[in-house]
């Protein structure tokens, strides 16, 4: 038995775009995949796969997969738990339930419009991710040719998400986005599904000073299970996730790593024995075989859990 909080999946956008079930899936996960979990938080987030599209209709298309979602969490109440505060997170994790925890993906959800942030807080988003890989109207993204940071509208967005309580996920935006965002954020924020620059060089991850800033600031970092993430080849095993977890605690993260798996996210293309949640037990073992159970727990559900514990 081990237990998992989760900082970011796909799932819900594939359940969607399938017409499939939360319960029972060919997905990366599924609630009859979590046998063997004890306490277990994922999140759920919403994709704007045209993030940068700045004539599609983003904020509708989010809306028909989150109807399509809360149906599926309605549906299997009796196994589900959709958080929406402290007591809901205590809750769920004690319940043997699956606490679901909901944000997006792709700041252009909201169309340059920073009212739309107050939509997304009452249709109880936690998380946003401010772009995708392009530059949309909040910012640049990490494949944004020009690199660049923050706009106007992304500063406003920004301000608005502190005032509301959703929390900033770093994730996908370009270097100098991260720069601008340091320079204005007041509270923690986190990069739900990125892993380290130095030790595979990709720029979808953390250079060390940026995960040390995101240290400092009280936040969190997901190891994120892409193959092309974890190793410069793609060949990835649960050799290559622990030595991004090294590096990170070598700098300080030891109550900053959490796991960011981006399931059903990047096409299967996962580390060697690794499927789905099924398996992610093989990750425990090797996390307290590597660093001790103590450790292995803290990055598999403690860190995650006692940041949103604070913040919620």
């Amino acid at each position: 038995m081990f237990d998992l909080f989760d900082l970011h999946s796909d799932t819900a956008t594939e359940i969607f775009a399938g017409g499939k079930e939360l319960k029972n899936n060919d997905l990366n996960i599924s609630l009859s995949q979590r046998k063997g979990i004890g306490r277990y938080i994922q999140t759920f987030a919403f994709w704007t796969q045209n993030d940068d599209d700045r004539s599609a209709r983003r904020f509708d298309a989010f809306s028909e997969t989150y109807s399509y979602f809360m149906k599926e969490c309605i549906k299997n109440s009796d196994e589900v738990a959709v958080i929406s505060d402290k007591a809901d997170l205590g809750k769920a994790a004690e319940s043997g339930k699956t606490g679901v925890l909901l944000a997006v993906e792709g700041g252009g959800v909201l169309e340059g419009d920073p009212a739309k942030v107050e939509k997304l807080k009452k249709c109880g988003i936690k998380l946003l991710t401010l772009t995708w890989n392009k530059a949309n109207e909040l910012s640049g993204g990490v494949l944004d040719e020009n690199q660049s940071g923050l706009t106007s509208v992304g500063r406003e967005v920004i301000s608005e998400m502190e005032r509301l309580g959703i929390t900033l996920d770093v994730s996908h935006i370009s270097d100098k986005g991260f720069e601008d965002v340091c320079g204005l954020a007041k509270k923690p924020f986190v990069a739900t599904h990125s892993n380290s620059r130095s030790v595979c060089g990709h720029s979808r991850n953390l250079t060390d000073d940026m995960f040390k800033e995101i240290v400092k600031r009280g936040g969190l970092v997901g190891i994120n299970l892409f193959n092309k993430f974890l190793t410069k080849d793609g060949v990835a095993d649960t050799d290559c996730i622990c030595r991004h977890i090294e590096r990170f605690l070598k700098l300080g993260g030891e109550k900053s790593i959490a796991m960011g798996t981006d399931f059903d996210g990047v096409d299967n293309d996962l580390p060697e024995g690794i499927s789905g949640l099924k398996d992610m037990y093989k990750l425990s073992d090797a996390l307290a075989a590597r660093f001790g159970s103590e450790t292995a727990l803290d990055i598999m559900f403690r860190n995650a859990y006692g940041f949103f514990n604070s913040i919620l």
